[in-house]
């Protein structure tokens, strides 16, 4: 990546980067937001603010992703449940911005049909862990059944 931003004669990257801070609690998070433009947007989900964040190719988007998820989501969840409700929150993040909501089961049609045969890679971040890196990738065998639903 480094490479790609040296090179003055090749064609501009452009890139929206999330950088999360795990606290010993959750009002002690932090998400610093960095746009495409270089402006930068730092909140702690203490406050009431909201204990997620999103990256989407338009504001548009990540705003309909956020209010979903704000509509959606629950403390406490177990790993299944909650990687179900961000692959509901992608497909929303891919729906066309000017149409309304759609209900849960138009979402999970749009998300079936989205995914079709492919991946999906994901990692959780450990606030309790003895670790220092807080970050793990989860396991094929969580992520498998999603894409069958």
């Amino acid at each position: 990546m480094k490479n790609a931003f040296e090179q003055i004669y090749g064609a501009p990257f452009l890139a929206r980067l999330l950088f999360v801070e795990i606290g010993t609690s959750p009002a002690d998070d932090l998400f610093l937001e960095v746009e495409y433009d270089g402006a930068i947007n730092l909140r702690s989900s203490d406050g009431g603010n909201r204990p997620f964040a999103v990256l989407a190719s338009t504001k548009k988007s990540a705003e309909q992703m956020a209010e979903f998820l704000s509509k959606r989501f629950q403390s406490g969840k177990d790993l299944p449940a909650t990687l179900d409700l961000a692959l509901d929150a992608w497909t929303v993040g891919q729906l066309k911005t000017d149409e309304a909501m759609p209900g849960d089961d138009e979402i999970r049609r749009q998300r079936s049909e989205r995914l079709g045969s492919g991946a999906i890679s994901a990692a959780v971040l450990e606030r309790n862990t003895n670790r220092a890196v807080r970050y793990r990738a989860v396991e094929a065998r969580y992520l498998a059944p999603l894409i069958a639903k």
